[in-house]
Order: structure tokens, then C-alpha cells, then sequence
């Protein structure tokens, strides 16, 4: 309501000659006349002449409403809102009304929408008094979406019906407000081509009053008139113009909102890097202009994501603050959707206290308001809370209570979730006959049609209950059947559908909450029985087949973080590498001196592995307890230089001394595929029963999965020679010099939008490390400084590089993939930060990355994929083989230990054989494991690089070749 169509002549006329109007004007100019100094940047002389005015006349009440509008324009909602109600205090008057609409119109923008409405209804009540006809007109295209978000689409066609009559057919901007939101309640009924043509009209009157406001509107509108009809591109494009025209009128706060819709059709393309860029520039300019609306929308959007991506601690805190923000501006709705999530996150966290009263306090509001959907989700909440518990009974009468509501909810969904849950709730309390029956029906589509996820979750269940039945034939038929229908489906998805897919592994949130392994610890116990019948083959073969799901969600995950074109994704081997048979895996073995062990290792089920050698595969399963316990207490006491040896021994005697003895005394070589915790435990330290420690013995390297390790194995025989080696080193890159640090430290929560990479503390060896690095090659380049920056590697085709050497931070965020990143030097408009979407777009054909940075191994863990983090990153970049770190390691370690991996390549040594010899001279010299015990060998390391040794200088033949 800013555009020509509230100005008179005299009002434009003041408008053009820069002049306010006089006292006594028309508050339908002096409101325009405001509205467009805020957006021609001339508020600030507009202020100073009003403020004059009404020091010479303080009962000028058109400055003083002209000020008034200002100051909300402007975001100053204390001095609006004392200038409105001075007004209001007076007479009641065309001033006094347009004073409470503008106090309204600043209340609804912070989503005060209860206040807001009362004050609306008063001012309506005020124009028909007054007989202002465009004032009703302007409060109805208000209320109508204000009354029908709580009353419904009827009640909003009532009042646009109303505001219609009132609206002449010259007053464009009120025409198109009323058009724009006609759009809307069209969309609303499934008429989405009317609702375009409703939403185009809206735009070609605001240009028409050439009221940017007013066309911003229009075009955020149709955005999502278009996110209605499912046309994402079109919704981005309509929602980008809103933005510009947001930006041009200087309506910030508005803005906000429009990126709240711009970041939904993001999440819907399953674009989620991007769509969190967004979020981010909402809840800034939310922030800035006191929109709690916007605020409590962004941390809202941002809890969903972490939640998606594991981070739950980070979920817990911005739902936290969406709660909060939402219950201050008085938004019961907001706060109740905010609870609604978290209580998944208690639930997820083992809170189950706060999940219950949270739940109580939901399924208390849903009681009170008769809301039948939060009724229905609360005591399902609530019967997964009581089975936690211990309280079966309790379970089951939550679910009465929830079945109870379903006569008033629309559509099978509901019955069919239902279903699932009183099956799974059957298998907990381990009452089988009931769940194998429910499982089946679910299955057979009994309680409703289901799509192929679900279909998927329930036969995986019921191998479960198969297996725990001793029906191992069965388990191991409904698994097979249950992997094969879900890859089948998949691989006709489309690149957007797949990235979607990825976050949806189990049949409803409800169940990924109340049991997150539930789906993995099944699957575990069916490999583990088969495995136990002397199924090793088979239950092998379903392993890879499991593993190499959960890679490719993994990466699509990855791919939905990118906020740029993937370079050259497909290289990665880890990118579509078929499941392979044991028989398979054992003949691509590259000789009879390496064997493969991988692990099956889920909280909740045996522990399962599998041992292929040349001669075929063995599987032992080891009954143990939880090992996260065991193996943070290890690599805590290692990383501390403390002594772990009686840990280490323990864990050895568990892991390996079942297993050991199966291998050929010639093997000298282990490729280890580990899983659940297992991803966290640095092998290499662990004592074999004659004190020798593991790197002792064997070179240990590490893959993703058999399957994965195969492949790389394909691409390393089938590279053709290559010409001289050429290593690019990126070291100590440009950061604050404020303090300095001798670790390649990056642990942290997250990634903050303030934080730029040049924060970070600047390393001491890192410069010296990378030119060290360069003299192992016959051609290199150094970057340092700022040379050395994440945006050259953007922009730069690294495939002509066979070696990639990182000498600096690492930032790791064990809670979420979306946190971690490699720290390098920030360029102009860009933090520095490399995160992992960037790393996997890379244009990469490298035998070998070296990250030296503190913790560079790390990640998130999920069941089944393994690290989520920079190894995996590079791996789908293109990378062969990474040589990365498990903890925090100072320079004057790494250094020696650096170069004497490079040394052994020179000689001809594989990755892990050279990594082996440079532990194995750390420790001769004294070193404790955690100098040297941090480093790992990732990927496929049998790979050879051919280096050549550095001419010996003076300084080394002095020195022994330290840098």
C-alpha cells in the first residue's frame, strides 16, 4: 500500500519538487511522500525538515505521522510506535487512522500477528466511520491473509471479495495487492494457471503505480504460485526479481521473507549448500531489521537442515531459538512447530525427560485447539517415548490415542504410518508373531498404498524379525529383495530426485528419531546370522551391496551441499562403483601379500568380519558390546601422548586376535574397510599379542568399501604411463598474525558466517612443508600466502597435478558434514573456507592428496558410509589415495615424519608401505604413538607414485635433510 494509488495530485506534485507536504496534507501523500524519500535515499533531509516543522508546531501531526513512518520504514520501531500512538491519542482522525494502521502494518511485519489484527479490526472500524474507502480497502488486503492463515481460504476470498468493491480501477497498487493475493487463494485451490495469470496481472499494475514494493510483492507471489505447481526454476527466477526490487525499495524486512520462500524451492530442488546461503541472508536481514518472523523462519529452516545432516546439537540450538523468538512476538503456531522437532532432537540426544514434556506440552495445545494432525503426531511421539522407557503399555495407548484421530484426518498416510509404528513398536518388545504379521501387511500395501522407502524400511525389519526366528533363509531372501527393489528404483531417479532420496532412509522422521540405527542395526543383525550359518559369501555380497547404497547416498548428500557446477565428480571411483562379489574381491587382490578385512559394526548387533584373501572369504562374528566407548577412550589417551597399552591390548584382543589367525603368514598387507566406530580407531597402535604393535607387522591402509577398493585397483592398472610427476603444495596461507600455533588445529562446532579462513592463527612449518614437498617432484608449484587460496582452486583444472600437498588448517565438524572445510586464503567477496560440496566439484586425477592439517580424517560418521568429511570428499573428486590425519599433530613432528613419506615413495614404495616405513622410523627415534599413529592411509593405498629423492644440499648433509 506505498504506490501513486494512495497519492493525490498535490501529494505527487510535492514528491517531484523534493518538498513534504504542508500541514493539514492528505496522510495518504504524506505516508507515499515517506515511503519514497526511504527508497530514493533521501529520508535522512525528509526527516530534518518534519523534525523542523514540528519544533516550530508540536501539533503538527502530519510531520508528525510523516516521522512516524519514517522511523518503521527504517526498522526504528520504538520511536514508530510512540509517534503512532501520540497521534492515536488525539483526535480521531484520518491522522489517527493511518497512525494505527502503520503501527498494524510494523506489528505484522514482526509477525505480531495477534496485536497487529486488533489493531487492524480498530482501524477498520475507524475508515468506515470516516468513510475512507481506500483505508478499508488497504486494512481488508491485510486481514484477508491474516484471518485466513487461521480460518482458512473461504475467509480469505471473503475479505479480497470485500476489498474489491472498494478499489477504483486507477488505484494500481491497491489492484495489485489485490490480484497478487488472489494468486495465492487460486493456488490454494489446485487452479495454478489461473493463479499465474492473477499473479502476472498483479506485477504489470504495480509497474504500472511504479511502486517497487508493491511489484516485489507481486513477483514473491508468483514465486510461489510457481513453487505450487512444482516449476522450481521459474520459482527461483520470479523470487530473485522480488529480491532486487525488495533491495531497490529498501524494504529489508520484507526481504527477508521472500528469502525464506527462496530458501524452501532451494530445499525442494534438494540444492541445500545453497539453499543455506540463503537462510543465512535471511536471518541477517531478519536480524537487522527486528523481524522475529524472519528470525524464528531461518532458525526454524536451519534446525530441519542440521537435522538432515546429523547435526543435532546444532539443530537443538537454532530450533532453540526459533521457540524463543517465535513465543516472544506471540506466534503459538511457530512455537509448537518448533517443538515438533524438538522433540526429535531430545529423542536423538537420549533426552528423554525434555522429549516427554515437550510432547505432553504438544499433545496438551493439540487437545485444547482440537487440532486432530498435532494430536496424531504428539501421541505418536509419545508412545515412542513410553517404549524407550520401558513402558510398553503406555506405548500402546498412546497409539490408541493417535488411532483414535484418524477418522478426522484426510487421506491413508496417516493409517499407514500408524501401521508402521504399532509393527515396529511389536518388534521392540519383542513380541514377533505380532510384528512379522504387521510387517507383512505393511508390506502388501494393507493399510494403505507405500512408496518404495517405505517398502524398503518394513522388509528390512522384517528380515530382522526372520532372522531373530531363526528363519535365516528367509532374513536373507527379504534383505537381498529389499536392497534390489530399493537400487532398482533408484537408478531411474533423476540427479534431484537422488539428492532428495539420500536423506530419506527409513519410513517416517518419527521412527528415525525414536531409533536412528534402527534401519542399520536389522540390516547387521541378518548379515551377522548369515554370516553364522556359513553364509559368508552371501552375507558378504549383501554387505557390499548395503555399503554401496549408503556411498551413493552419501555422495548425493554431498552433491545437495554444493553451492557450485560439479568439475569433474565422475572421475571418483567411489561414484557408481558396482557391489562386488567376495570371489570378485578376492581375485582383483593384487597379490597374495595383501589381504582385505572389513567390518559390519552397528551399536546394537554382533560385530561381523569378513577376512578375503587370494583363496576366498571367512567371516568370524564377534558378540561385543558398544565399542564407541572403548575407542574414544583409546585415541583420547593416544592423541594425549599418554600410555594406552592396556587399552590397546584389550581392543586387539577383541578385534584382531579372532581374525588374525586366518590370515596367510605371507600377508603383509591389510586393507581395512571399517564401519560404525571402528571409522574413529587408529589401527596402526593397537598391541598384537606378542607386543608388537599392528604397523609392526602389516601396512595398514583404509577403503570405503571391497567394492570401492576394487575399482581404484581397475583405474591404477588401466592409467597409462605418465610423463614427470607434477605436485602443486598449498601451504601457510594468508591468515591474522595475531597470535601463532604449532598445531594444524580446526576442530570446531561448525562453520560461522563470520568466520573467515584469514582468522585463523598462522602455522610455523606449514611454508617449509610445502616446499619440501615440491623438491620430491620434477615440476611443482608452491602457492603460499595469499597465493594460496580456495577460490584458485575453484577456478583451476587440478587434473594435470598427480599430487596435491595441503599444508594448513582444517576445520571438522564431527557432528556434520556441512561444518567441515579445509581453511585457505579468502579473496575478495569469499571466506576461504573450502567445504566438502567444493572439494567433490573439483577437477581432480590425482594418485595422491596429502592433507597435513590437524584432524583432516575427520567427520561426520554415519552407519554405513564411514567418515563423512574431506577423504570422502576427495575420493568422489577423483582422488586415488589420501594420506590424512586423526588428531591435532605440532609442526616439528609432522615435518620429519612428512618427509620421510616422501622419501619412501622416491624409492618406489607403495602409499602405505611408505607411510608404514615412516612410522616405523618415527618410533626408532623415540617418538610415542601419537606423533606418528595420526596418520592414515585412505583410499587405495597401494598406489605408487614416481617421485624422485631431492639432490642432497649442504644444509642437509648437515642437518640429515630436516627443513
Amino acid at each position: 500500500m506505498t504506490g501513486l494509488g494512495w497519492v493525490g495530485a498535490l501529494g505527487l506534485a510535492a514528491i517531484v519538487a523534493g518538498q513534504g507536504p504542508a500541514r493539514g496534507e492528505d496522510p495518504r501523500a504524506i505516508v507515499a511522500v515517506a515511503t519514497r524519500a526511504v527508497e530514493g535515499d533521501s529520508a535522512g533531509r525528509l526527516r530534518a525538515r518534519w523534525n523542523a516543522r514540528l519544533s516550530r508546531d508540536a501539533g503538527d501531526r502530519s510531520a508528525l505521522l510523516g516521522l512516524a513512518t519514517l522511523s518503521r520504514l527504517q526498522y526504528d520501531y520504538p520511536a514508530a510506535t510512540a509517534a503512532y500512538r501520540r497521534l492515536m491519542a488525539g483526535a480521531s482522525d484520518r491522522h489517527s487512522l493511518y497512525a494505527r494502521m502503520g503501527l498494524a502494518e510494523g506489528l505484522e511485519e514482526r509477525r505480531y500477528s495477534r496485536i497487529a489484527r486488533a489493531e487492524y479490526d480498530t482501524a477498520l472500524g475507524l475508515a468506515r466511520r470516516l468513510g475512507d474507502r481506500t483505508a478499508q480497502a488497504a486494512i481488508l488486503l491485510e486481514l484477508s491473509f491474516m484471518r485466513g492463515r487461521l480460518e482458512g481460504v473461504k475467509v480469505a476470498e471473503a475479505f479480497l471479495d470485500s476489498a474489491a468493491g472498494l478499489i477504483s480501477p486507477d488505484q494500481f497498487d491497491l489492484q495489485a495487492g489485490l490480484r497478487s493475493r488472489r494468486g495465492i487463494t487460486l493456488a490454494l485451490r489446485g487452479r495454478a494457471a489461473e493463479a499465474s495469470i492473477e499473479a502476472d496481472s498483479g506485477i504489470a499494475l504495480a509497474r504500472r503505480a511504479r511502486a517497487p514494493k508493491a511489484e516485489a510483492d507481486g513477483f514473491r507471489i508468483k514465486g510461489q504460485v510457481l513453487q505450487y505447481r512444482g516449476q522450481w526454476d521459474s520459482a527461483l527466477a520470479a523470487l530473485h526479481q522480488s529480491e532486487e526490487l525488495y533491495l531497490r525499495a529498501r524494504n529489508r524486512s520484507t526481504l527477508a521473507n521472500s528469502l525464506i520462500w527462496h530458501a524452501q524451492v532451494l530445499g525442494s530442488q534438494g540444492r541445500y549448500g545453497e539453499m543455506r546461503q540463503v537462510m543465512q541472508r535471511a536471518l541477517a536481514e531478519g536480524e537487522a531489521t527486528h523481524n522475529p518472523a524472519a528470525i524464528a523462519d531461518a532458525h526454524r529452516a536451519f534446525g530441519v537442515l542440521g537435522q538432515m545432516f546429523g547435526d543435532w546439537p546444532g539443530a537443538a540450538e537454532h530450533l532453540k531459538a526459533a521457540a524463543a523468538t517465535s513465543k516472544e512476538s506471540g506466534d503459538s503456531s511457530g512455537v509448537q512447530y518448533a517443538r515438533k522437532y524438538q522433540v526429535m532432537v531430545s529423542m536423538v540426544a537420549g533426552d528423554l525427560p525434555t522429549a516427554k514434556r515437550l510432547t505432553l506440552e504438544r499433545l496438551a495445545y493439540a487437545r485444547q485447539t482440537q487440532a486432530a494432525n498435532e494430536r496424531f503426531e504428539s501421541a505418536r511421539n509419545l508412545a515412542d517415548i513410553l517404549e524407550l522407557e520401558g513402558d510398553p503399555a503406555g506405548a500402546l495407548s498412546a497409539l490408541e490415542e493417535a488411532r483414535a484421530q484418524l477418522r478426522l484426518l484426510p487421506g491413508a498416510a496417516y493409517g499407514l504410518w500408524l501401521h508402521h509404528d504399532e509393527a515396529r513398536h511389536a518388534l521392540a518388545r519383542g513380541d514377533l508373531g505380532t510384528a512379522a504379521r504387521l510387517f507383512e501387511s505393511f508390506i502388501r500395501g494393507e493399510a494403505g498404498p507405500i512408496g518404495n522407502v517405505p517398502r524398503f524400511d518394513g522388509r528390512v525389519r522384517l528380515a530382522e524379525v526372520y532372522a531373530r526366528r531363526g528363519d535365516v533363509i528367509r532374513a536373507g531372501q527379504e534383505l537381498d529383495a529389499a536392497t534390489r527393489e530399493l537400487d532398482e528404483w533408484r537408478a531411474g531417479l533423476s540427479d534431484a530426485e537422488l539428492r532428495t532420496m539420500a536423506f530419506q532412509v527409513v519410513a517416517t522422521v518419527d521412527a528415525a528419531a525414536a531409533d536412528p540405527n534402527a534401519i542399520a542395526r536389522s540390516a547387521a543383525r541378518v548379515l551377522a546370522a548369515l554370516a553364522q550359518a556359513g553364509k559368508p559369501d552371501q552375507s558378504f555380497a549383501l554387505a557390499e551391496r548395503w555399503r554401496a547404497r549408503e556411498l551413493m547416498d552419501r555422495l548425493n548428500r554431498s552433491a545437495a551441499l554444493r553451492t557450485s557446477k560439479p568439475g569433474n565428480a565422475s572421475a571418483g571411483a567411489v561414484t557408481g562403483a558396482p557391489p562386488r562379489s567376495a570371489i570378485e574381491v578376492a581375485s582383483a587382490l593384487p597379490d597374495s601379500r595383501t589381504a582385505l578385512l572389513e567390518f559390519v559394526a552397528v551399536q546394537g548387533a554382533p560385530l561381523t568380519a569378513f577376512v578375503i584373501q587370494r583363496r576366498g572369504v571367512q567371516a568370524r562374528v564377534i558378540p561385543l558390546d558398544s565399542l564407541t566407548d572403548l575407542v574414544g577412550r583409546f585415541n583420547a589417551l593416544v592423541e594425549a601422548g599418554a600410555d594406552a597399552r592396556r587399552l590397546a591390548r584389550t581392543l586387539a584382543e577383541r578385534l584382531l586376535d579372532p581374525i588374525l589367525p586366518l590370515l596367510d603368514p605371507s600377508v603383509s598387507r591389510l586393507i581395512i574397510v571399517p564401519d560404525g566406530p571402528l571409522h574413529r580407531l587408529t589401527f596402526d597402535a593397537l598391541l598384537l599379542a606378542d607386543g608388537r604393535f599392528l604397523v609392526e607387522r602389516y601396512a595398514v591402509g583404509l577403503a570405503p568399501s571391497a567394492s570401492v577398493a576394487v575399482a581404484l585397483w581397475a583405474r591404477r592398472a588401466a592409467r597409462q604411463p605418465a610423463g614427470p610427476v607434477r605436485l602443486l603444495a598449498l601451504g601457510d596461507p594468508s591468515v591474522s598474525r595475531s597470535r601463532a600455533d604449532d598445531t594444524r588445529d580446526g576442530a570446531t562446532d561448525g562453520l560461522p558466517v563470520t568466520t573467515r579462513a584469514g582468522d585463523l592463527p598462522p602455522l610455523k612449518g606449514a611454508a617449509r612443508e610445502a616446499r619440501l614437498a615440491a623438491r620430491y617432484a620434477a615440476s611443482a608449484d608452491v602457492r603460499l600466502g595469499r597465493d594460496a587460496s580456495a577460490a584458485f582452486l575453484k577456478r583451476t583444472d587440478l587434473r594435470p597435478y598427480r599430487v596435491l600437498h595441503f599444508a594448513t588448517h582444517a576445520i571438522v565438524n564431527e557432528r556434520s558434514v556441512a561444518g567441515t572445510a579445509l581453511a585457505l586464503a579468502p579473496e575478495p567477496g569469499e571466506s576461504g573456507f573450502l567445504g566438502t560440496g567444493d572439494v567433490a566439484a573439483l577437477r581432480i586425477d590425482a594418485d595422491l592428496v596429502v592433507l597435513s592439517a590437524c584432524t583432516s580424517a575427520g567427520g561426520k560418521l554415519a552407519n554405513g558410509e564411514g567418515v563423512q568429511g574431506l577423504t570422502s570428499a576427495f575420493l568422489q573428486a577423483g582422488t586415488r589415495s589420501i594420506v590424512a590425519t586423526a588428531w591435532r599433530i605440532p609442526d616439528q613432528e609432522v615435518v620429519p615424519l612428512v618427509e620421510a613419506f616422501y622419501a619412501g615413495l622416491a624409492r618406489g614404495e607403495s602409499v602405505m608401505d611408505a607411510l608404514r616405513a615412516a612410522k616405523i622410523g618415527a618410533m626408532k627415534k623415540g617418538m610415542p604413538p601419537r606423533a606418528w599413529a595420526a596418520f592414515l592411509a585412505i583410499g587405495d593405498p597401494l598406489t605408487r607414485v614416481p617421485l624422485r629423492a631431492p639432490a642432497r644440499s649442504w644444509w642437509s648433509a648437515i642437518f640429515g635433510g630436516r627443513r
